[in-house]
């Protein structure tokens, strides 16, 4: 019997840089000028702080990470959810 592979094994990555990369995103999302753009969104009748929405971060990630068009159309379909 083999053993199975991992997601890890599979994409060539250790789990520690795929981590490091996405801290990397993470960090630059959290820029206070060029990361995603956070402001007061008003729900019902309550204004909820230093919110973003899922089109500001999907736009960004397409922006930022150079995402073709087939990639922002999987963002944009993702939203939704």
């Amino acid at each position: 019997m083999e053993p199975s592979t991992t997601n890890t094994q599979r994409k060539g990555l250790p789990r520690s840089l795929q981590f490091q990369r996405m801290e990397r995103i993470v960090k630059a999302m959290q820029h206070p000028t060029a990361g995603v753009p956070v402001r007061s969104q008003k729900l019902f009748l309550t204004t909820v702080p230093n919110a973003f929405t899922g089109n500001d971060v999907s736009e960004w990630i397409a922006q930022k990470l150079n995402v073709k068009d087939s990639g922002k159309l999987f963002l944009h379909e993702i939203e939704r959810f």
